[in-house]
């Protein structure tokens, strides 16, 4: 599916003012609930990274907590590669935790876990709903090279475009202009 077409396929809602004033959240929910939609971006991120000679240099999925866990899902299963689920911390015991990390997002402070997987030479993808002032991926980033691993880029469904120095590895399907 191209790119036009899919964004015309893509519902959402816009809450202005929340979590905190000033914030326009976009409410992907629309689109999650619906398998069809969610399968054409599944389809439309393996296309993105067997065109960019990417995507049998994956061994990883990284899906952030929650909403990465949703386009993971679809995607591992469309291109059949394994997923890691990383959690908002506190929601595993130490025990299943490979690292944890502080991390800063456009609205708020939170710390994620990555949980134990031998990341040694492995080649990670990320996945999740908004990229915005690109801590979540940065989190996610240091997490996997402190163990040995690498994040070869991401793709998120919306580009906030708030400046950041990963705005070259993470790709997006929406921007600020396609949404109404």
């Amino acid at each position: 599916m191209k790119l036009q077409d899919l964004k015309k396929e893509i519902k959402y809602n816009v809450i202005p003012d929340f979590p905190n004033k000033g914030v326009k959240f976009i409410d992907f929910t629309p689109t999650f609930s619906s398998s069809v939609i969610m399968n054409e971006i599944a389809e439309y991120i393996g296309n993105y990274l067997y065109d960019n000679k990417l995507g049998d240099k994956i061994d990883y999925i990284i899906m952030p907590q929650s909403r990465g866990y949703i386009i993971g899902s679809f995607l591992s299963s469309n291109m059949n590669i394994d997923t890691i689920p990383v959690v908002k911390s506190g929601k595993l015991p130490d025990e299943c935790i490979l690292s944890k990390r502080m991390y800063n997002t456009e609205y708020s402070a939170d710390s994620l876990s990555l949980p134990k997987f031998d990341l040694q030479g492995k080649n990670c993808f990320f996945v999740d709903d908004v990229f915005a002032t690109g801590g979540t991926y940065e989190c996610c980033k240091r997490m996997i090279e402190s163990n040995g691993g690498t994040l070869i880029g991401g793709m998120c469904l919306y580009d906030v475009e708030i400046t950041n120095e990963y705005r070259d590895e993470v790709k997006s399907i929406l921007k600020p202009k396609d949404i109404i």
